[in-house]
């Protein structure tokens, strides 16, 4: 039957106290959330046509993290929007410092002919957007690794995806990673796809955990 429900797509203005009471008490959704803020300057929110100010994003986060332990929070967010200025970029700097994100899309952007951003003033430099993402990018690789790190020697319930044709090894992914965009799990044991099994977590890199079977799913028969 159905284990694992997600919770994806969260716009941070379709929060409630009933979702997150929902997602506290049942223990078949997954202990993560996506929840795409996309900045946390006011003034870029506003400028992107966002209605959820940075307090309001402050006070969800909080209450998440309060109501439901080993919470995972997904994220994206996108620098260098038209108008977004050095002091602008530090309050999301900031912001990504407190919430800790555990999973985090960065996204410089694109100016895309026909949308609304297309026309606006003050575009910014291509090259400080790269800058940008990749400053984002290395905080959160530190926040990534930390949480890897978290996870060694612990065992953890998977959910088996397929073996990878390339490395030879099977691909697993905690309740704490949606499939393709988040961390996977590597094991040299074969298990069948589509099963959950336990694991024990042995190294840890940024986005990838290595793990082997724990004793009691060893002699579980997986065709290959």
């Amino acid at each position: 039957g159905l284990q694992w429900i997600r919770v994806l797509y969260t716009y941070p203005r379709y929060l409630s106290d009933e979702l997150v009471e929902a997602m506290a008490r049942n223990p078949k959704v997954c202990r993560y959330i996506d929840l795409p803020v996309q900045h946390a300057s006011d003034a870029v929110l506003r400028r992107m046509g966002r209605g959820t100010p940075a307090r309001t994003l402050r006070f969800w986060i909080e209450r998440l993290r309060e109501r439901i332990p080993d919470l995972a929070i997904r994220s994206t967010v996108l620098v260098g929007f038209p108008g977004e200025t050095e002091a602008d970029f530090r309050e999301l700097v900031d912001f990504l410092e407190w919430a800790q994100f555990e999973r985090l899309g960065v996204f410089g952007f694109s100016p895309e002919e026909g949308t609304r951003a297309w026309n606006l003033p003050g575009r910014v430099p291509e090259e400080v957007i790269q800058e940008r993402v990749n400053e984002v990018t290395r905080l959160h690789e530190e926040n990534a690794l930390a949480w890897s790190q978290a996870q060694l020697g612990k065992r953890l319930r998977v959910l088996v995806d397929g073996r990878d044709q390339e490395s030879g090894l099977w691909v697993a992914r905690t309740e704490w990673d949606a499939p393709e965009i988040d961390h996977v799990v590597w094991l040299e044991e074969a298990v069948e796809p589509g099963s959950f099994v336990e694991v024990e977590v042995e190294e840890a890199l940024p986005y990838e955990l290595f793990g082997t079977l724990a004793p009691a799913e060893q002699s579980m028969p997986v065709s290959t």
